[in-house]
């Protein structure tokens, strides 16, 4: 599937994709990231919509649950390496406590940074926010290089 890059966003909140299979989870991530100013923010409960919202979207940042039971997080950050290499979507993976393991493969995979669970504002809303810095470092470089 041939994905296409957004157009450069600066100055902006980060456009956002919630990848998780748990609806409540999901949800507290939109709450989080809309009362913060991010926006527009998306969510999923279904791994295999995350492409065409892409395509429709074109989102910063991508969170994606390492958990998921219908799912492959991993295959889904690998996908989108075309994206992640030119730093026009960064990757955020959704870790369990204590699941180092799930945490260094995503980040092999592509992910740029993790986001432990139970979720709470403070490092919901920091780690987005460094992930799209990356994404703006990258729109940047596009436009300049």
């Amino acid at each position: 599937m041939l994905m296409t890059s957004p157009p450069p966003r600066l100055n902006t909140k980060a456009n956002v994709l919630i990848a998780c299979e748990d609806p409540l989870e999901a949800l507290a991530l939109e709450t989080i990231l809309k009362t913060d100013g991010f926006g527009p923010v998306r969510l999923t409960t279904d791994m295999r919509e995350v492409h065409p919202l892409y395509e429709r979207l074109h989102f910063d940042v991508l969170i994606v649950d390492m958990n998921e039971t219908f799912g492959d997080g991993l295959g889904l950050i690998r996908q989108f390496s075309p994206m992640i290499s030119t730093n026009t979507l960064s990757v955020v993976a959704l870790i369990n406590p204590g699941a180092e393991q799930a945490r260094m493969a995503a980040l092999v995979a592509g992910a740029h940074t993790s986001l432990k669970r139970p979720l709470d504002r403070e490092s919901t809303v920091h780690t987005v926010t460094q992930a799209q810095k990356l994404v703006g470092a990258g729109a940047l470089q596009a436009v300049n290089g």
